[in-house]
């Protein structure tokens, strides 16, 4: 009796530790797949927001770059602020028919964004409309600037008299209307006084004017474009007040080192 018991026992106490043990192995893989799935959780949880985040940011940049549109300047001479307000510093000056691109921050201020500047202008500057021009492209392969004092401007009825009545004496000593230079061209270009010119330079510079004054066609060659000294433009200065070195050199472009460039493009506003 006492062996049979023995074995009884023995063999309960078998069964009892085989499924204590199973039981425990069971936890632990339940367990360790509840800590796998939680960990999963954590990961997509901290994952998911920063991909949020990553795409809103993109989605903001792309829609701040779409809002710029391309507009046109519709004055002379417009301030280029660093900041929005009147008292910001100039960075630099627009004029008619300029383009940018822009984006309006408020009813008196927009923002441009072009490669040569960036700051703020006042909106009322701003159009839409592309300014109407007359592009010549075939232009004579001079870089000679001369010019005129305006005081030889004396016929008192005239558009020119006029206009220099409204001029001053600027940069280099070169009379200027709104921040333009005035200058004389041949009548194949025009002769209407007053009228906006852009000369734009084989470096990429732009030269704004204004015509002041018409050379006369008998001084001029065949096309009448240019004189025969080989003079496409010719500047009005004020002589006393001439930059010494274009004075001394008989050009205007050496008022500027970035002038010393022959005209590629005339533009003529109309």
């Amino acid at each position: 009796m006492n062996l049979k018991y023995k074995i009884i026992s023995i063999l309960l106490a078998t069964i009892i530790v085989f499924t204590v043990k199973n039981n425990v192995n069971n936890t632990n893989y339940i367990d360790n797949d509840n800590v796998s799935n939680k960990a999963t959780e954590t990961i997509e949880n901290i994952i998911e927001p920063e991909i949020e985040t990553t795409e809103r940011i993109i989605t903001q940049k792309t829609t701040k770059k779409n809002k710029y549109k391309k507009g046109y300047i519709k004055a002379n001479n417009v301030n280029v602020r660093a900041k929005k307000r009147f008292t910001a510093k100039i960075k630099g000056h627009l004029f008619y028919g300029e383009k940018i691109n822009y984006i309006r921050v408020n009813k008196k201020w927009v923002k441009i964004n072009n490669k040569k500047i960036k700051g703020y202008v006042l909106a009322k500057y701003v159009s839409k409309k592309k300014k109407k021009h007359k592009l010549h492209t075939n232009v004579p392969n001079y870089t000679l600037f001369s010019y005129m004092d305006y005081t030889c401007i004396t016929n008192t009825s005239s558009q020119q008299y006029k206009l220099q009545r409204r001029a001053y004496t600027g940069t280099y000593g070169i009379r200027q209307v709104d921040g333009r230079y005035c200058i004389a061209l041949g009548s194949y270009y025009t002769t209407r006084i007053g009228t906006y010119i852009d000369l734009i330079l084989n470096n990429g510079q732009v030269i704004h004017c204004i015509l002041a004054d018409c050379k006369a066609d008998q001084h001029t060659d065949a096309m009448n474009q240019k004189t025969g000294d080989g003079s496409l433009v010719e500047f009005v200065v004020d002589t006393p007040a001439l930059y010494s070195k274009a004075k001394r050199m008989g050009d205007i472009a050496y008022c500027n080192p970035k002038w010393q460039s022959r005209i590629k493009y005339i533009k003529i506003y109309v």
